[in-house]
C-alpha cells in the first residue's frame, strides 16, 4: 500500500515537473549575442518559389547600445541593432522608435503596438504604426534544422511624408515572424508588403551561435 502511495507521488511530482519546464519553454527572453555570432538565410519569392536573393548577418561589435551587424543584403551590408535586437541603422538609413519594434519575453497571446519613423537614404520618411500579435508556439521547418518557435505576426500601415518611387504616399505591412530562443532570431519570415502578389519567404539556411 505505502509502496504505491509513493509511486504515486513520484509521479505526480514528475507530472509537475514537466508541465513546469513546458510552461518555462513557451517563454522566449530577450536573446544577446556575441561577437561571430551569424545567421544566413535564403529568400524566395513567395508565388513562384524562385530564390531572389541570400542575406547573411554576423556580429561584428557589442556594445551599451546594442549591436554592430555586418553583412545584411547587397543594398545594406553594414546595419545596427538595438539592444532588443531591431534596425535602427541601415546603412545611412536611420529608424527611431517611438514603441519599440519588440516587446520580451514572448509569449503565445501578448500584444502591444510599435511606433517608429524610418528616414531613408533617399530623402523619404516613412511613419509606421503596427500592430504585433504572438500568436502560437510550433515547430517550424527550415533547411538548418527543426525548431521550437514563436510565431509573431506585424501588421498595419505607414505613411511616406512625399510619393515614393511607386507613387504611393501609402502602404500596409504584413509581417510573420517565426523567433526561435535556440537560434536568437527568426529562422523563417512571411512578408507581404503591398498586394497579394508582393510576398517573399525567408528561411534560414545555417547559424552559429557562441
Amino acid at each position: 500500500m505505502k509502496g504505491a502511495i509513493v509511486k504515486k507521488y513520484v509521479h505526480a511530482v514528475v507530472c509537475a515537473l514537466c508541465l513546469t519546464t513546458a510552461a518555462h519553454a513557451q517563454v522566449m527572453e530577450r536573446p544577446t549575442y556575441k561577437v561571430g555570432d551569424a545567421w544566413s538565410y535564403i529568400v524566395r519569392d513567395a508565388l513562384t518559389n524562385l530564390k531572389t536573393s541570400d542575406t547573411h548577418y554576423k556580429i561584428a561589435e557589442v556594445n551599451a547600445d546594442g549591436y554592430r551587424v555586418i553583412g545584411g543584403t547587397r543594398s545594406a551590408p553594414n546595419i545596427t541593432w538595438n539592444t532588443d535586437g531591431s534596425a535602427v541603422l541601415i546603412n545611412n538609413e536611420t529608424v527611431d522608435f517611438e514603441k519599440p519594434e519588440m516587446q520580451w519575453p514572448l509569449t503565445v497571446g501578448k500584444k502591444w503596438r510599435t511606433v517608429s519613423t524610418y528616414k531613408r537614404a533617399d530623402g523619404i520618411t516613412i511613419s509606421r504604426d503596427y500592430n504585433v500579435e504572438v500568436l502560437a508556439h510550433e515547430e517550424v521547418e527550415t533547411p538548418a534544422g527543426k525548431f521550437m518557435a514563436f510565431k509573431v505576426n506585424t501588421s498595419g500601415w505607414h505613411q511616406y511624408d512625399k510619393r515614393n518611387e511607386i507613387n504611393q504616399n501609402r502602404g500596409q505591412l504584413n509581417r510573420t515572424q517565426w523567433w526561435s530562443p535556440e537560434v536568437g532570431r527568426p529562422v523563417k519570415v512571411e512578408m507581404r508588403d503591398g498586394g497579394p502578389q508582393d510576398r517573399v519567404i525567408t528561411v534560414l539556411q545555417r547559424f552559429t551561435r557562441h
